[in-house]
């Protein structure tokens, strides 16, 4: 419990310092863009690719006897 504090204390300090260094807003006019509809599809598309693959993993391996060694 004792080696924690002074971690603690570092690591606060450490995202103290990076939080002042940061950057000021966005400063201006900003122009407003469309939706990428394109890319929001894909992005869907692999995330319910990745579930389905994963899922087809878990089954199939359910009641087999696999050993990491």
């Amino acid at each position: 419990m004792k080696r924690l504090l002074p971690l603690t204390l570092a690591a606060l300090a450490a995202a103290l310092g990076l939080a002042f260094a940061a950057g000021g807003a966005i400063e201006g006019a900003v122009a407003k863009r469309s939706v990428n509809i394109t890319a929001i599809g894909m992005f869907l598309f692999f995330v319910l690719a990745t579930l389905v693959l994963t899922a087809w993993a878990a089954l199939s391996l359910m009641g087999a006897d696999h050993t990491l060694s």
